[in-house]
Order: C-alpha cells, then structure tokens, then sequence
C-alpha cells in the first residue's frame, strides 16, 4: 500500500454544544478514532467513502487539542463554515514481498 494524503474534519454539533463530529477517508484513521473511547460511529457517506465519528467533549479546547494530537499536525478553522481541517500522510505499514 503507498501512503496518500488524507483529510480529517472536525466540527462542533449545531444543537449539542458538546458533541463533536470527525469526518475521514483514511481506513487507517477511522481505525485509530474507533480503538479510542468514547467514540461512536456515526455514518459512512458515498464515493469516495467518509467515515463519521462522534463523541462528546465537556470543552472545545479539549476536542480541539484531541484533533491535534490524532494528526499530529496544525489545524485550520474556516471562518465560515467553522470546521476544523488538516491534510496529512498516515503512516501505512511496509508488506515485504516474498
């Protein structure tokens, strides 16, 4: 498998201030959200597929420094839409071919 870049979204719900929503089209990102706790599962949407996830923060900061720390990378807010964004390379296991 070669490495591609990949987006993850991150956006506060409209109508519960503590719910937090993360959109990716890694596998190997959605992996990593869902071994965590407290996610849940929130939908798949079309082709290309993007997975949703969920979970509920008591702060922002705290969904915006567990956003950081999932890309390792700096996010960027769009003013206008409000969603957090960041484009990076997961990091994709090396098969040797025998």
């Amino acid at each position: 498998m070669k490495p591609y870049s990949s987006s993850l979204y991150m956006w506060q719900d409209e109508y519960d201030p503590q719910l937090f929503h993360f959109q990716t089209d890694c596998p190997q990102m959605r992996k990593k959200l869902m071994n965590r706790k407290g996610f849940l599962d929130s939908g798949l949407r079309g082709d290309p597929q993007l997975w949703v996830m969920s979970k509920f923060y008591k702060q922002p900061r705290n969904a915006f420094r567990a956003f950081r720390r999932l890309t390792g990378q700096d996010c960027y807010l769009n003013p206008v839409s409000a969603v957090y964004s960041t484009i990076f390379v997961p990091t994709v296991s090396i098969e040797k071919e025998g």
